[in-house]
């Protein structure tokens, strides 16, 4: 008589990589050899033996990422844009160890530490728009996260393979829209002059050049006399040492002077090349770049308006004043 059972036979398929492991899969089967002896000890091999059967350990990236920056608390959608985007750019280069973002008013912190004695630190402004500060923070990251002697950057996703060249947030240039006053006070007729100016600015988030004009008028003096005039100038200006701003440069300033009508000529004008150094605060404020402080104006010829024969108006060869600038990227 023919032995008639069903024999189940395990057969292995792959559960997934996020399954993280590997099932047995058994279907039973008629058998009408009657081996049914021989399948079992096939079966007691294959879970005992086959080193497939283990459940496989995958190895996690050893990365983590954590942002602190008010912009983005307030913003969860391009905060959790941001924390993936950037696990993403550092799974893909391979790095192990922990992202931290930080910000304050005015600039953000990247700080990358991938054991204690390799820690890589990044800093750019921070954007009024949070789209626009994701995309830049992320050049960073990309940026920082670069090995040294990396100028192109493959990035594999999927089947395709891209190429990018990182740039970073604190080289990139771009055009400043400022506008400011000033006041300044001369010894000589002891006059308070102040007025607008407006300014181009171009550059980096560090160093920029500007070109600039304005107009000014005397507020006070005490010599009887009126005066105004145009200035042009150009500037360099420096931010490295947040929060201060380090500029100078050189203007060239036409001056016209009323005087009393018991002096002559009733109306003088004379030219003045000035040397102006300042060093102002900077911070951020609503998206625009407030800075304010003193500045000194340096006049090499020392220029004068000559009234009935003697020297009544113009600055010496040093004067004082104070400036404040409203700036804005364009």
């Amino acid at each position: 008589m023919i032995f008639q059972a069903k024999v189940c036979v395990p057969v292995y398929f792959d559960a997934g990589v996020l399954a993280d492991e590997r099932k047995i899969f058994a279907p039973c089967v008629p058998n009408l050899s009657g081996i049914l002896p021989v399948c079992q000890s096939a079966m007691v091999w294959l879970v005992l033996g086959c080193p497939g059967f283990a459940h496989a350990q995958v190895k996690k990236p050893q990365v983590a990422v954590t942002v602190d920056c008010p912009i983005l608390n307030q913003d969860a959608e391009n905060r959790a844009a941001l924390e993936a985007r950037a696990l993403v750019e550092l799974t893909l280069r391979r790095v192990q160890g922990v992202l931290e973002i930080s910000c304050d008013d005015a600039r953000a912190y990247l700080k990358l530490t991938e054991s204690p004695s390799r820690v890589r630190t990044s800093t750019l402004p921070v954007e009024p728009d949070a789209g626009l500060f994701v995309d830049h923070l992320l050049s960073a990251v990309w940026e920082l996260s670069a090995p040294e002697t990396e100028t192109v950057a493959g990035r594999v996703t999927g089947k395709f393979l891209a190429f990018r060249v990182a740039e970073s947030p604190r080289l990139r240039r771009r055009w400043n829209a400022a506008a400011g006053v000033s006041a300044e006070y001369w010894s000589t007729g002891r006059a308070l002059l102040a007025g607008p100016r407006l300014a181009l600015a171009w550059g980096t988030d560090q160093v920029q050049l500007a070109a600039l004009a304005g107009v000014f008028t005397t507020v006070k003096t005490g010599a009887g006399v009126d005066a105004e005039g145009l200035l042009f100038g150009a500037t360099v200006q420096y931010r490295g040492l947040h929060p201060l701003t380090l500029s100078t440069g050189a203007e060239t300033l036409r001056i016209s002077v009323s005087p009393p009508e018991a002096f002559s000529p009733a109306r003088a004008q004379t030219w003045a090349v000035a040397g102006p150094v300042a060093i102002r605060g900077n911070f951020m404020l609503h998206g625009v770049r407030l800075e304010l402080g003193p500045e000194v104006t340096f006049y090499p010829l020392t220029p004068a308006v000559q009234l009935d024969g003697s020297r009544r108006f113009g600055p010496d060869w040093m004067a004082i004043g104070l400036s404040l600038w409203m700036a804005h990227e364009l």
